[in-house]
C-alpha cells in the first residue's frame, strides 16, 4: 500500500530535501499534499486555511487514513490530524508551537522525516516478518487497559506497534504504551510470543511476530492517540466477553490460565 504525506508548512519551499520527499512519495504510488506553495509539480497544494478540512480531503480522494501522515509544526495541525484519524509527525524548528513532551514521531528537520519515510516504507513492503510489541498495563485494582482500533477490524485489543531499530523489546513496549495511551508502563515483562500471518482481523496482509508483555502503572488518566477509537479499563474476566481481536483473546486466555505471569 502507498504512503501519503501531508505537510503543513516548511520555512524553505525550495529545500532540495522537500523535493526529494515529494519524489519518494510519488515513486511508490503515494500522494504528496502541502498547505503552502511548493515549486514542485508533483505536489498537490492547498490553501493554509484548508488544514481543518484534512478529513474531507482524505475522504474525498479515497485515501485510507491509516496510510496518511501529516507532518506539522503546530497544535492546529496536530488537532487536524487527530480529527482526520491520520498519523501525526512533529516538525520542530522555527515557528513550532508543539507541546514539549515527545510525540510519537518527532523530526528535527525534513532530512529526519525522509529517513523515517524510507524506513517505514521498507518495513511495509519488504516482504519479511515484522517484529512488534503489544500488551497490557495493569492498575493496582487489577484492571488492564484495552483499546479498540480500526486497524484490527474495530475490535478491542492491546496498545502496541513495531520495534524500532536499535531499541530493545522492553524499550519499544514502554515507548508504544506512552505514545498510544499516555500511560507509563513500569516493570514490563515478556509473557507470550505469538505469530500473525495475514490475520483476517488486520486491515492489511502482514506477517507479524507479536511479543506480548504485561506491566504495571499507577496512572489511570489515559490519553489516546489517533490510532484508537476508544479505550477502557477492564478486568481480564470482563475482557473475555468483549469483541477482542484474535491475538488479544489468546493473550487474555493465557494470562487467566497462568496467573503467575501477573505477579
Amino acid at each position: 500500500m502507498p504512503m501519503h504525506l501531508f505537510l503543513e508548512r516548511h520555512p524553505d519551499p525550495a529545500d532540495p530535501v522537500l523535493a526529494e520527499l515529494v519524489a519518494r512519495t510519488r515513486s511508490q504510488g503515494g500522494e504528496f499534499h502541502a498547505f503552502f506553495p511548493v515549486p514542485d509539480a508533483g505536489a498537490t497544494v492547498h490553501e493554509a486555511d484548508r488544514l481543518e478540512c484534512l478529513a474531507g480531503i482524505v475522504a474525498g480522494r479515497g485515501l485510507d487514513p491509516d496510510d496518511c501522515t501529516l507532518i506539522g509544526s503546530g497544535r492546529r495541525a496536530q488537532a487536524a490530524a487527530r480529527q482526520a484519524r491520520v498519523r501525526f509527525a512533529g516538525l520542530r524548528g522555527p515557528g513550532c508551537d508543539l507541546p514539549d513532551e515527545p510525540l510519537e514521531h518527532d523530526f528535527r528537520d525534513l532530512a529526519q522525516a525522509l529517513a523515517w519515510f524510507d524506513r517505514t516504507l521498507r518495513l511495509d513492503t519488504g516482504g519479511w516478518p515484522i517484529a512488534t510489541v503489544g500488551g497490557l498495563v495493569f492498575r493496582p485494582d487489577g484492571k488492564a487497559f484495552f483499546v479498540r482500533t480500526a486497524k484490527w477490524s474495530g475490535r478491542w485489543g492491546t496498545p502496541g506497534g513495531k520495534i524500532e531499530y536499535g531499541e530493545t523489546h522492553l524499550q519499544a513496549f514502554v515507548r508504544e504504551m506512552r505514545e498510544e495511551t499516555g500511560l507509563a508502563a513500569q516493570e514490563p515483562r515478556l509473557v507470550l510470543v505469538q505469530e500473525a500471518l495475514e490475520d483476517p482481523d488486520f486491515y492489511k496482509k502482514r506477517h507479524f511476530l507479536l511479543l506480548n508483555l504485561v506491566a504495571k502503572t499507577y496512572d489511570d488518566s489515559a490519553r489516546l492517540n489517533h490510532e484508537s477509537l476508544e479505550g477502557g479499563w477492564f478486568a481480564l474476566s470482563e475482557a473475555l466477553s468483549m469483541d477482542l481481536n484474535r491475538p488479544t483473546r489468546l493473550l487474555v486466555e493465557h494470562l487467566i490460565a497462568n496467573q503467575g505471569d501477573l505477579s
